[in-house]
């Protein structure tokens, strides 16, 4: 049996990881502006992964009521809104110009979210 998106999510997820902590790190997201939503992009890709790969540990069959688009964004606009309050948190309150960053993140974490969900819907049968 197949397990598209555990398989993808994983390698994804570990590479989402190191380039997120070098990045931070070498604070390369200072110097790099775009790099932060480029990496809110992929980091919404990654929650609908995780998403499929959740449903597949728990053996959830492909359904319908399990994909249904409100569903789905329902939980990423959760999981984005939390880790933006994790960033509040800890990097000790809100900055300047955060409300606009905020924006920004919440638009291009959704966006890479129905990105990774139309992909999966077009090219991963019985979704």
């Amino acid at each position: 049996m197949l397990y598209p998106f555990r398989y993808r999510f994983l390698p994804l997820a570990a590479l989402f990881g190191a380039v997120h902590a070098l990045a931070t790190y070498y604070s390369v997201y200072w110097y790099v502006g775009w790099l932060d939503l480029v990496m809110h992009v992929w980091g919404g890709a990654l929650l609908l992964l995780a998403y499929g790969a959740v449903g597949e540990l728990l053996s959830v069959p492909y359904v319908q009521w399990y994909w249904r688009p409100g569903k789905v964004i329902l939980y990423v606009l959760v999981c984005v809104i939390l880790w933006e309050i994790i960033g509040v948190i800890l990097h000790g309150g809100f900055k300047i110009g955060w409300l606009q960053d905020t924006a920004f993140d919440l638009v291009f974490g959704i966006l890479g979210a129905m990105l990774s969900y139309w992909w999966s819907k077009r090219y991963i049968q019985n979704i």
